[in-house]
């Protein structure tokens, strides 16, 4: 079994075992936590609420978010935010990045707070999605980001760079899926980008924020996730 085709094509190479026999599994997530079930709506003048939750680190993408934030707080077009980052940081450079972001004079700007909150049970992730609008994983290496499927579950627009393999297996397994994708960046390893690509990146990550803002102005009722929950998922399994 895999996650999505391109690991089981990845996975046919390594141990040479032809394709055909490699099942495309996927990935489910706790619909008991992660749902909708009392969600707080957001008021229509109120700021969008961006979310980011997984570990702070430059592979997930963390610098250049913060940096694609701190350019829209200042352009004249970008409604009222604030983002919201949870997860544990063992990156000194990102901690220090998102401190001086978080002490960052926003005042008379869209951006109406930076906050780190640390790391939080899935439980309290699943109570602060449902307090949120839309989820921005700007990673650059995942197996499939479950949180996505999370997120969407709970209400939320998702945002994710556009990894291989991953919008394919989402389109499969979420009819009418609402993920919004970043172009993935021209790479120089698994995780990590080229530096010439970095401008280019936060650019397209800015014009996707801005998308999901009016996704969420649309009210579109949230796409049905239950056969990427964990009994959808289990019964994939027993049917192949």
């Amino acid at each position: 079994y895999s996650l999505h085709k391109e690991q089981a094509c990845t996975i046919s190479d390594i141990y040479g075992i032809d394709v055909n026999q490699i099942r495309i599994a996927g990935s489910g997530y706790n619909n008991s936590i992660f749902n909708a079930n009392g969600r707080t709506p957001r008021a229509k003048s109120a700021p969008f609420r961006l979310l980011f939750a997984g570990k702070l680190s430059k592979a997930k993408g963390v610098m250049e978010l913060l940096k694609a934030c701190d350019e829209l707080a200042t352009d004249k077009d970008t409604p009222d935010f604030s983002l919201t980052l949870a997860g544990g940081c063992t990156d000194d450079d990102v901690r220090i990045a998102v401190e001086n972001y978080q002490s960052k004079d926003y005042s008379n700007t869209a951006c109406k707070g930076i906050d780190y909150i640390g790391m939080l049970s899935q439980k309290e992730l699943a109570g602060i999605m449902r307090e949120s609008d839309v989820f921005v994983l700007p990673s650059y290496f995942e197996g499939l980001g479950l949180v996505l499927i999370e997120a969407m579950a709970c209400g939320l627009v998702p945002i994710s760079t556009d990894l291989p393999g991953v919008q394919e297996w989402m389109n499969g397994a979420i009819k009418d899926n609402n993920v919004i994708y970043v172009p993935q960046p021209d790479m120089e390893t698994d995780d990590k980008p080229y530096d010439y690509a970095l401008p280019g990146y936060v650019a397209d990550l800015k014009k996707c924020i801005l998308q999901a803002c009016n996704a969420v102005k649309e009210e579109a009722p949230p796409p049905d996730t239950s056969d990427v929950s964990w009994d959808g998922v289990a019964q994939n399994i027993f049917e192949r």
